[in-house]
C-alpha cells in the first residue's frame, strides 16, 4: 500500500508515527522543514548474486523518507511530488543489480538529482523471502543521502 504524509520536523531515526504532532523547530533554506514519506512502494527488479537469481525478476519493497524544504503555502510546486518520486522509482523497474546496496544508493543519487527542494533522503530497500541459505523475513539496505554530503 502506497501513504504520503508530511510530518514536521522530524529526524530519520523516529518513525512517522513517533513523529506526528510535532511543531516547526527547525528553518531549511528559508523555509520550513517538512519529512515526506512512501511505505511500502513495490519495485520490480532483477537482483541477486548469482545469475539464476537474477534471470527472473521479483518485488522489492521501497521505503522513503524525503526531508524537503517546504513554504507551507499549499502549492504543489512548493514542495516535492510524490506522484513524481514515484516516477523516479519506477525508472529502476526491470534493471538488474547485483546488490541491494547498489539499488539503494542508486534511487538516493537520482532522487537528489531529480528535485532541487529535496534536502535529504533515506531509501530503504527490502527484498523479501532471499534465497539466502537460511530462513529470514527479508534483507535489504538503507543509504542516507543529503545536499551537504
Amino acid at each position: 500500500m502506497l501513504r504520503a504524509r508530511a510530518d514536521i520536523e522530524r529526524g530519520f531515526d523516529q518513525g512517522p508515527s513517533e513523529a506526528a504532532g510535532e511543531g516547526v523547530r527547525g528553518n531549511v533554506c528559508g523555509s520550513r522543514r517538512t519529512q515526506l514519506f512512501l511505505q511500502g512502494l513495490p519495485l520490480l527488479l532483477r537482483l541477486g548474486w548469482t545469475p539464476e537469481e537474477r534471470a527472473l525478476a521479483r518485488t522489492v519493497w521501497v521505503e522513503l523518507i524525503l526531508d524537503v524544504s517546504y513554504d507551507g503555502s499549499g502549492e504543489l510546486s512548493a514542495t516535492v511530488d510524490l506522484y513524481e518520486v514515484v516516477n523516479v522509482v519506477k525508472t529502476l523497474s526491470d534493471q538488474e543489480f547485483r546488490l541491494v546496496e547498489d539499488v539503494a544508493e542508486l534511487l538516493a543519487d537520482r532522487l537528489l538529482a531529480a528535485f532541487d527542494l529535496l534536502q535529504r533522503v533515506r531509501v530503504e530497500i527490502r527484498k523479501p523471502n532471499p534465497p539466502a541459505g537460511f530462513v529470514v523475513a527479508a534483507t535489504g539496505a538503507v543509504v542516507e543521502r543529503g545536499r551537504d554530503g
